[in-house]
């Protein structure tokens, strides 16, 4: 007969694979998984953009997806989310890189190939948002970089990863114009429950000119078991141990 404490493991064990179905971890890539077609509130991954400058939750959805004005290249690859020109984001899916030319000197560019690129409003926050399905551990790796860095045009962006608003703020800086966000960072062990979003913000500083972005995000998002699988693993294990207590009273009365 196994010992009191191995049975409650095993009611652990058993009660945690119930409630996670077997499930795996899964990948969410912001690049990957961009959507030129979808962009609802039940989207995992969603196109926002802020009421006001408040980093508060309050983060609409952008309305229209259509050509980005000003590049070079083939429309289905510089197309994107927008709100009336700015906020933008879009993804370049054209396989090749694509050059910006509008808005006179100082302000070109290169979109590289396969890369999200974010642009925020003159007092409105650009934001690519995930939604969690159901409660994960989180693994989120991120990076954000200037992508018109012509110095003489723009002075840089705030920016942010939030879990559902600014007062759940996981990480947060600002870089000036041509700058970045620092080498690919990654946040661990993040805890979510389902309908929890986990947002990337690109915020204006003095002058929304010249703040397109790239953002680089993925997700890992790990299940968990749910409290109630946890009170009948206890559950479990407690009835194992006290069967196993009631059999050797029988058998010392014997």
């Amino acid at each position: 007969m196994p010992s009191p404490l191995h049975a409650l493991f095993l009611a652990v064990a058993v009660a945690s694979g119930a409630s996670s179905g077997a499930l795996a971890a899964t990948v969410h890539d912001a690049v990957a998984d961009f959507s030129s077609t979808s962009n609802t509130a039940n989207s995992t991954w969603s196109y926002r953009v802020s009421a006001s400058a408040a980093r508060d939750g309050n983060y609409n959805l952008l309305p229209n997806y259509g050509v980005f004005a000003g590049f070079t290249g083939p429309t289905a690859g510089t197309s994107g989310w927008t709100a009336a020109g700015v906020p933008a984001i879009g993804v370049n899916n054209s396989g090749a890189d694509q050059f910006f030319v509008g808005f006179g000197p100082g302000a070109q560019f290169t979109w590289p190939a396969a890369t999200m690129f974010m642009h925020p409003g003159p007092t409105a926050l650009v934001v690519v948002s995930w939604l969690a399905p159901a409660a994960a551990s989180l693994s989120i790796s991120f990076r954000f970089s200037d992508l018109d860095a012509n110095p003489a045009f723009g002075d840089g962006v705030n920016w942010s990863v939030e879990r559902n608003n600014g007062s759940a703020t996981l990480a947060s800086g600002s870089f000036i114009n041509g700058g970045n966000s620092g080498a690919l960072a990654t946040l661990n062990h993040i805890t979510v429950a389902a309908g929890d979003r986990i947002q990337f913000v690109v915020g204006p500083q003095a002058d929304f000119q010249g703040d397109s972005t790239q953002l680089q995000a993925s997700i890992v998002a790990s299940p968990v078991p749910e409290p109630a699988a946890w009170v009948l693993a206890l559950g479990g294990g407690a009835a194992l141990m006290l069967a196993q207590r009631q059999s050797q009273r029988a058998r010392r009365r014997t």
